[in-house]
């Protein structure tokens, strides 16, 4: 667990009252999560990153406990850094673009079109892979 050693208050708070821990995350790059980090009250902790997603988010953490009128404690707060990957090449066969010829062994900038398709250096959504050049190699 991400969490540990976590207590709501006395006895009677978890046992009789049956409060559990809630905790408050968030976060300066929410744009690059499809489920912003939470904690659950085990202490586990959970995200899911948008494809393609890079970058570092801030997260800050504070807790509370289910129970009326509770006070939220900060506790802290952490870094999620997510590197870039350099994502194959992707071609789009249904592109409507006119086929344009080109010579082995060149680089050119993305995208290019030629008789498969039309070239991109990564897949669609990767942004960060259309500043690459691409390469052609005895495609025959």
């Amino acid at each position: 667990n991400w969490a540990t050693a976590i207590s709501v208050g006395p006895v009677r708070e978890r046992t009789v009252e049956g409060q559990t821990a809630v905790f408050v995350l968030t976060s300066n790059a929410s744009a690059m999560f499809t489920q912003i980090p939470t904690v659950d009250s085990a202490g586990s902790l959970s995200f899911s990153l948008v494809p393609h997603a890079n970058g570092v988010a801030h997260v800050a953490v504070s807790i509370t406990d289910s129970g009326p009128n509770a006070p939220v404690v900060a506790l802290g707060s952490f870094h999620i850094h997510v590197l870039p990957i350099n994502d194959a090449p992707f071609v789009d066969r249904n592109s409507s673009n006119v086929p344009v010829p080109l010579h082995l062994n060149t680089s050119v900038t993305a995208p290019m079109a030629f008789q498969l398709g039309v070239a991109y250096p990564g897949p669609p959504g990767a942004n960060d892979e259309m500043s690459q050049a691409l390469s052609v190699r005895n495609c025959s």
